[in-house]
């Protein structure tokens, strides 16, 4: 949520995310509860929303957003059964749709340096509905110790595909081991950003730090022209500096100054770990690296929850005081259930139609 409200994204999307916490919220989910989404923004026009085994799919303005989740433990039979539903589902909404999330599959069509048998039968399937793949293999989707895949992907049919713009994986801790990937879809009505970028300028260091790290993840030789070029051009957006119109950035409410500092430090820790990897260190090392990320990451993590604790504890506290405080404002704002959703033109013509025949 932190990065999502820096970001001020409208939407989050989350494959096997804490089943009691999306349970107990207004989280969007397929029926097993493998996949969530959740509308921060309540301004978009939600329409239908169908639940299904590890997927579901929501209607936004006028195109399908398809969430999902594949166990990498599935037999392949199950996967092609899994997948042949969902693309027949993607074909009778024909029109503008975009798939995406954890699928675990590899093909270098989306920066994995192998196929694997599940990507292999994703790629019939691209072709058949020429489908086009958002990732730009830059930088890998999913990172345990020296291990890194692509395996969280991002596709759409043809009609919507320009519209999507600015993917790309953030580098941002996530604690846990897929990183947070972010794009946009442009519309007419589309929330005016809050930041715009000063193209005439590049900060050159900046500019050499994001090469460095980004060729330091991919084999250079064993990399396609395209992945280069995209390499290049993700550098070059990092290092053009931002201008805000707002002096302040929305954090959590248990944000504080100590949290930054240590999730800097985790971030830190990180980068560490993976050049290191990179640059042939001994196993020694290596474990060295690896246990002070780790150590880092408990370090955040418990910052994070004893901070939750003493704002809570603060909030009950002024109960004996202010019985209109935080508290009754935290009740009040979940005495509701479902999502505060806009209803689309169709479906309220449709509703008058209904009830006013």
């Amino acid at each position: 949520m932190a990065v999502a409200m820096r970001e001020e994204m409208d939407i989050i999307i989350a494959s096997e995310p804490n089943k009691k916490l999306v349970q107990e919220s207004r989280w969007i989910t397929d029926s097993r509860i493998d996949v969530a989404v959740y509308v921060r923004n309540k301004d978009l026009e939600i329409g239908n929303i169908r639940r299904e085994a590890e997927y579901v799919c929501i209607k936004i303005r006028d195109y399908n957003v398809y969430c999902e989740y594949s166990s990498p433990n599935i037999p392949l039979d199950d996967f092609k059964q899994y997948i042949d539903g969902l693309m027949e589902d993607v074909t009778s909404n024909s029109g503008k749709s975009i798939i995406l999330g954890d699928l675990n599959i590899k093909s270098p069509e989306w920066g994995s340096p192998t196929t694997d048998n599940r990507g292999a039968y994703m790629g019939e399937w691209i072709s058949t509905l020429d489908l086009v793949v958002h990732n730009n293999g830059d930088i890998p989707t999913f990172e345990r110790g020296n291990s890194t895949s692509f395996i969280d992907v991002t596709f759409s049919t043809q009609a919507i595909a320009r519209d999507i713009i600015n993917w790309k994986v953030l580098m941002e801790e996530s604690m846990s081991p897929h990183r947070f990937i972010y794009f946009e879809v442009r519309d007419g009505t589309k929330r005016r950003k809050q930041f715009e970028r000063r193209k005439t300028y590049v900060d050159s260091t900046k500019f050499k730090i994001e090469m460095q790290e980004r060729i330091e993840r991919i084999n250079v030789a064993e990399t396609s022209v395209k992945s280069c070029i995209q390499l290049v051009k993700g550098a070059y957006a990092e290092s053009q500096p931002r201008r805000s119109r707002n002096e302040t950035r929305k954090v959590p409410y248990w944000w504080n100054d100590e949290i930054g500092r240590k999730r800097d430090e985790c971030i830190s820790a990180r980068r560490d770990l993976v050049r290191g990897g990179r640059r042939g260190q001994t196993n020694e090392e290596r474990n060295e690296a690896k246990e002070r990320y780790k150590s880092k990451k408990k370090e955040l993590a418990k910052l994070i929850i004893v901070s939750k604790k003493k704002l809570w504890q603060d909030v009950c506290r002024e109960l004996d005081t202010d019985v209109f405080g935080e508290g009754y404002k935290i009740v009040t704002k979940y005495m509701h259930t479902g999502q505060n959703l806009s209803l689309t033109k169709e479906m309220k013509q449709e509703i008058v139609a209904v009830l006013f025949p």
